[in-house]
């Protein structure tokens, strides 16, 4: 992320200096600087870090060109910016109500996907190194990506005690989003022993 800074791939509109070494390549600066926080934010929400660049401008103006994946992978970018900031802060500074809203805003984002998009991958009849198999691959790390949201959004609600019963709803997304994750992972590892 700092190589990547200090050759300003971070700056939006700035020109950018590089040097592509095969001129027959293509390079998209703003892509791959898209991708590094992408993965960065992801890594901190695993390892409970802060996150390297808190950019959030990155989504919006692209959001209107891309696939409805890749819109898809822009929102998520950026809510795992606003968790991230969550989780460094005092939670309990964040009312539940923002918490809701960030959940609608995920699933908002999931209704773009058609329903068949988001059903558990059948790998059966793929095989290894196909190019049919990478966009499944990069499906399903999508869906992982997008449920692990779901499950670090209400996590910290999982063991409030509540007369009123108010975040029984963070308890009920938290497990269900818990299971996809678990049931992709036990799909991926059945196709991987074959």
């Amino acid at each position: 992320m700092t190589i990547a800074q200090s050759m300003g791939f971070h700056r939006s509109g700035a020109r950018v200096h590089y040097k592509v070494l095969n001129p027959e390549t293509k390079a998209y600066p703003h892509l791959m600087w898209f991708r590094i926080v992408f993965y960065d934010r992801q890594m901190c929400l695993m390892l409970g870090m802060p996150q390297g660049a808190t950019d959030r401008s990155i989504a919006p103006d692209s959001m209107l060109k891309d696939s409805a994946s890749g819109q898809l992978e822009q929102i998520h970018c950026v809510i795992a910016s606003q968790i991230l900031e969550r989780n460094e802060h005092d939670s309990a500074s964040y009312d539940y109500a923002w918490t809701r809203n960030l959940d609608k805003e995920l699933q908002r984002s999931a209704r773009s996907l058609p329903t068949r998009w988001w059903l558990i991958l059948n790998l059966s009849g793929e095989t290894k190194g196909s190019q049919a198999l990478f966009w499944e691959m990069r499906r399903l790390s999508e869906q992982l990506f997008h449920y692990n949201f779901l499950s670090q959004l209400h996590l910290p609600y999982m063991f409030h005690d509540s007369v009123e019963h108010k975040f029984n709803y963070s308890r009920i997304t938290c497990a269900n989003a818990s299971r996809e994750i678990l049931s992709r992972f036990i799909m991926l590892r059945r196709w991987n022993l074959k």
